[in-house]
């Protein structure tokens, strides 16, 4: 297949890295792949391979430099010819919507749904004129891809074509997250400005309301009060305004020496190698949020709030919480401090469930045999 995947932007985020990784395998497959991306530059661009997976770049100026963007999408999209268009989140399933009715009618149209409903309240007007017309223009896909059951169930609750949603878990590189040895592990805690001594909590999410720091900052507080060995590393970035009242409110709290935060980190390996646990304080929208099953493929235990898929990504081997509740959240920080060796053993078990069912591997195969049977529907119903 000639395979084009879109997406907005290569910086960080579970969606670019998922595509990133699927690009590889199925170039490794194959087949004839294409990235092509709103912007220039990002994070992870280094993580494509290059020798087998073309990068093209529209070179889009802004939010607002729409017409010129636009041609110069289809006029690329012409002239790579793809048998597949396979776009990730709204606003690229938007454009691959347009291109498969204009430019690039013989190619099939996969869409990327990665979550479930957000409280757009929260957002701006763009974002939600965004999500509505999605629904309306959601027949326009030939399939619907969503990382989590729960992602698809949420789709077919808002009125997209039941018989076009299939899933796909998210695929996690389990090698590159195997658990380090003592010298890694000291290594890393050292690098990220950890005591011996600390009981080190990892937050591996971008800024942003779904995420909810809030209310792991007001956990983390409560939690901090009874167990003093308590460090928060906080890895990832978001809107400035956001970040910074997040930083008032921890220094409002009274422990802000005790919450490090990393900001946009690449590769958070190192994060995962320095930290005992994982807390996911998501409050909404998520899918198959990526840092629970990398932490889990790093040995880590974790502590989850009940959103998305996370029951299932866990089984048997994390903490799930109800979210928005500092009270719980505290209160497992609080359990993981005082039984360690348990939550340590949970840990080991956890990373042994998530290599069974959610390498990359399965991901890509799982992929691209959709990617295989809509193609060939579509081309039937030409």
């Amino acid at each position: 297949m000639r395979i084009v995947l879109l997406t907005r932007q290569l910086g960080i985020g579970g969606a670019e890295r998922q595509m990133s990784y699927l690009a590889n395998g199925l170039a490794a497959a194959g087949h004839d792949v294409t990235v092509l991306s709103f912007y220039r530059g990002g994070a992870l661009t280094p993580l494509l391979d290059s020798a087998r997976v073309k990068l093209v770049c529209l070179d889009k100026r802004s939010r607002w430099d729409l017409l010129r963007f636009i041609a110069r999408f289809l006029s690329t999209l012409r002239a790579l010819r793809p048998t597949v268009i396979y776009s990730f989140l709204t606003v690229p399933n938007l454009l691959a919507a347009l291109g498969g009715a204009t430019v690039a009618r013989h190619a099939a149209v996969i869409w990327g749904i990665r979550g479930t409903g957000l409280e757009l309240v929260q957002y701006d007007w763009l974002a939600r004129l965004s999500v509505a017309v999605e629904r309306r223009l959601a027949g326009r896909a030939d399939v619907v891809i969503a990382n989590a059951t729960s992602g698809a169930a949420w789709l077919r609750a808002t009125g997209f074509p039941p018989a076009r949603i299939a899933v796909v878990a998210n695929g996690i590189d389990t090698e590159a997250l195997a658990p380090p040895g003592p010298a890694a592990r000291q290594a890393a805690r050292l690098a990220l400005g950890c005591a011996p001594d600390d009981v080190v909590v990892a937050v591996v999410a971008r800024i942003d309301p779904m995420k909810d720091h809030a209310t792991f900052l007001d956990g983390f507080a409560a939690a901090l009060a009874v167990r003093p060995a308590l460090r928060a590393l906080l890895a990832g970035d978001g809107p400035p305004a956001l970040v910074a009242a997040l930083r008032d409110r921890a220094a409002r709290l009274g422990i802000a020496a005790r919450v490090t935060w990393l900001g946009a980190v690449p590769d958070t390996t190192g994060v995962y190698r320095a930290a005992d646990l994982l807390c996911q304080p998501s409050a909404f929208g998520e899918g198959f949020p990526n840092a629970v099953g990398e932490a889990m493929a790093a040995g880590l235990p974790c502590i989850a709030t009940r959103v998305g898929d996370c029951a299932e990504i866990l089984g048997p081997h994390g903490t799930l919480i109800p979210p928005r509740d500092p009270a719980a959240l505290a209160s497992a920080l609080c359990d993981f401090a005082d039984r360690r060796a348990f939550h340590a053993e949970r840990g080991r078990q956890a990373r042994e469930w998530v290599v069974e069912r959610f390498g990359l591997a399965r991901m890509v195969a799982a992929t691209e045999a959709l990617l295989l049977q809509a193609a060939r529907s579509h081309r039937r119903a030409a």
